[in-house]
Order: C-alpha cells, then structure tokens, then sequence
C-alpha cells in the first residue's frame, strides 16, 4: 500500500497547486481591473466635479472599487492559507512563497487520458493488494485442508534374518511406511478450514466491491474531465462576448446612449469571465491528473521516489 500512499500525496499535492494557481491567477485578474475601476473613479470625479454626470453615478463607480478591494483582500487570504497547506505538505519552510509557473498547465499534454475501466483495474495498487489477499487465502485453505490427511511417516528397526542353510544376518534394518490418524486433530482442523474459507469469502467479496467502486471512481472522473474541457470551451466564447458586449457599452456611455449601470454591470460580466476563463484552464489539468490518479497512472507521471 506505500505506492498507494504515495499516489494520495501526489494527487494532494496537484491539488493544492491548482488552487494555489487558480488564487493567484484570480488576484492578477482583480488586480488589472481594480487599476481600470480605480481610473473610472478619477474620470468620473472630474465628471462630477463639472457637473457632467450625477454623483450618484461617482458612487456606483467607488463602489465597485471597493467591492473589488475585498475580493483582492479574500484572494490574497486564499494564496497564504493555501501556500502554507502547499509549503506543510512538501515539508519546506512555511516562509517560502511558491510560485506557479502559467506554462506546467498550458503546455501539459492530456491526449493520454484514459477512456475506460479496463487500465484502472489492471493498475490500481489497492485492488492489486486485495488479489494478493485472495491468492494468500487460497493457501491458506490448502494448508488447512492438509490436516485432514494422515500423517505418513518412515518407520524403521532391526530384525535377524535367517535362511537355513544359506544365510544368517543379525541386525539387518529393516524399513516401511506408517500412517497415523489425529481424529481430536482432525475436528479442530475443521474449524481451521472453515476460518480460512470464511476468510477467503471475506476477501472474495471485498474484492467485488472495490471492482465496482473503481469503476464508478473511474466514469465519474472521466466525466468530470470531459465536462471541464466543455466548460472551457464555453468560457473562452463567454469572455469573447464579454469583452465585447463592454466595448459596446463603454462606446455607448462615452456617446450618452448608456448610464452607469450598464457601464459597472459590463465590467462585472467582463471581470467574471476573464476570472472563469483562466481557472478553466486549471481545472482541466486538475480533472485530467485526478483521472490518472482513480487509473492508477499517476506514479507513472511523476518521480515519486523522494515523497
């Protein structure tokens, strides 16, 4: 079970560093729009100032300033708790501030991810473990069983040979087989047997059970994966609609043909979708390790000598 256990930590580690991107990816994004939300404020201050929009309309704009604020305030929380779970995990200094390299997800090729149960079973160390349990039971039996049957033993002895008048021999050894029967033995023995095929049973059916629970672990997953590619796919056609549902506004508002709301409510779905876009990415590459890990492939992707 150690490659088992190693595996777990892998998949934990992959883990964490998904979210540890997807915090950072996110606070980079919220970072680039609180710059433009900051700005607007400054327009809009000299807008006001002049008499050219309401006040009200400032203040929608300083509101979404600070709401922005806040979600960069929870992002960079995200980034340090996960960073110490990330840096707790890898048994380095809780100091050290882990940075994801953009390109370990959008350079990874998944064209190898699994389809079916049939590398699963035929991989995975738990199930592996338990067949080993079956074979040693079934030795088990044959040993018990063993107790049914006489003890054969060599038996041996001297005796004097005489024939008359040919040849006289003293003490020639003289050999044979004997058989003997524990019938108390072979009562307790019964008991051995039915233990160990009980046991067997035991094992037979777990076996069964994890079978089929692998092959659920295994089609979820490879749901999970497909549906993170199709969402990703959705997203990148969102935030292309995104931005230019904005550029239609702002042009709008800049010719008097929008108000503010309009203007803030783009920039929110624009932000969003930028926001949805790149974790999509990220979740891929999380689906697709995850797959590998319910297949058993994933000590195969990674040198896992040194957890």
């Amino acid at each position: 079970m150690l490659a088992k256990t190693k595996e777990d930590v892998a998949l934990k580690t992959i883990t964490y560093y998904t979210a540890l991107y997807k915090a950072q990816k996110t606070l980079d994004v919220l970072n680039e729009n609180q710059k433009s939300a900051k700005q607007r404020v400054t327009d809009f201050t000299e807008l006001e100032k002049n008499g050219i929009i309401p006040r009200n309309d400032l203040l929608k704009a300083q509101l979404l300033v600070s709401k922005t604020q806040l979600s960069i305030d929870e992002a960079n929380n995200n980034i340090n708790n996960i960073n110490y779970y990330l840096t707790t995990l890898l048994k380095l200094d809780p100091s050290v501030k882990i940075q994801v390299n953009e390109e370990d997800f959008f350079n990874l090729k998944t064209s190898n991810a699994p389809t079916s149960d049939a590398i699963a079973l035929e991989n995975r160390k738990d199930l592996e473990a338990v067949r080993l349990q079956g074979k040693a039971s079934e030795a088990n039996i044959k040993i018990a069983k063993a107790g049914y049957y006489p003890a054969i033993s060599l038996l041996g002895g001297y005796t004097a040979l005489d024939l008359k008048d040919i040849i006289t021999v003293k003490y020639a050894m003289n050999f044979g087989i004997g058989l003997s029967y524990d019938l108390s033995g072979i009562l307790k023995n019964n008991v051995h047997v039915k233990e160990a095929e009980s046991r067997a049973l035991e094992i037979k059916n777990t076996e069964a059970i994890m079978t089929d629970k692998i092959k659920v672990e295994v089609q979820k997953s490879i749901e999970d994966y497909d549906l993170a590619i199709n969402q990703s796919v959705v997203y990148d056609e969102a935030l292309q609609q995104a931005a230019e549902n904005y550029r239609l506004v702002k042009d709008k508002f800049d010719n008097g043909l929008s108000d503010t709301n309009d203007l803030v409510e783009a920039d929110v779905e624009h932000l969003n979708a930028k926001i949805q876009t790149a974790l999509s990415k990220a979740t891929i590459i999380q689906k697709y390790y995850e797959l590998l890990s319910v297949s058993g492939q994933l000590s195969q992707s990674f040198n896992l000598s040194k957890i």
